[in-house]
């Protein structure tokens, strides 16, 4: 019986994570085409450097306004697939009985933030309504 559990908890552990990581690679793609525009935008301000227009004019025509925004957008959609996928990876790595210390020795961050990832990952699967059967943290971060 306890076997089924943690079988059925890895299961759902796994999809949430393929689906986090699905996201993760969007994101990325998406922060690189932007990261793309922006290289543009930089190699078109040079040229203004060598060959001065009026700057307004300049950043009109690179629409500065536009870039800022998209890439403060895709920067922000990163960071989110990122952290998901890191909380996740913490959710298998529990399931498979890996404790706190080993998630951010894993993730190479200090035991506060890991300690963290274990809460979010923790409360994501009880929010999924899936039995919690990994170690408690308080002993080992």
């Amino acid at each position: 019986m306890f076997a089924s559990v943690i079988l059925l908890l890895m299961a759902d552990e796994f999809e949430q994570m393929t689906l986090d990581l699905d996201r993760y690679r969007a994101a990325s793609l998406h922060l690189m085409d932007a990261l793309g525009r922006q290289q543009v935008a930089i190699e078109q301000s040079l040229e203004v450097a060598r060959d001065p227009v009026p700057l307004d004019d300049h950043m009109r025509t690179v629409r500065s306004a536009d870039l800022r925004r998209d890439m403060s957008d895709r920067l922000l959609e990163f960071e989110t697939a990122r952290k998901d996928v890191r909380v996740s990876l913490t959710s298998m790595l529990l399931a498979q009985g890996k404790s706190g210390v080993e998630v951010g020795e894993l993730f190479g961050m200090s035991r506060q933030a890991a300690s963290r990832l274990v809460i979010e990952a923790r409360a994501r699967s009880a929010g999924r309504g899936s039995p919690d059967t990994s170690p408690a943290p308080a002993a080992d971060l």
